[in-house]
């Protein structure tokens, strides 16, 4: 089953906030996947973090090269207490 994102925010550093169709908001800090993957390295640069966007509802990209699927931030990271 894939959780359809809906909204995307930037927050400190490489950490970013993910809000879900299912009213679920997740935490993740992509620095968490450096070592594994050394090319996401590149957005420590702030202005290129900044410009990603959320490509339909299942991935947030950067560049051709820069990317993740929502579906991790959404296994992975930590769930952000919402008002309910």
């Amino acid at each position: 089953m894939f959780h359809k994102a809906t909204d995307l925010k930037f927050l400190e550093g490489t950490a970013l906030e993910v809000s879900f169709q299912d009213g679920k908001v997740k935490r993740y800090d992509m620095a968490s996947l450096f070592q594994k993957y050394p090319r996401l390295e590149a957005l420590k640069e702030r202005k290129l973090f900044l410009s990603g966007k959320l490509a339909g509802a299942y991935g947030i990209i950067w560049t051709d090269e820069l990317d993740i699927e929502t579906e991790t931030i959404y296994m992975d990271g930590a769930t952000v207490p919402t008002a309910a």
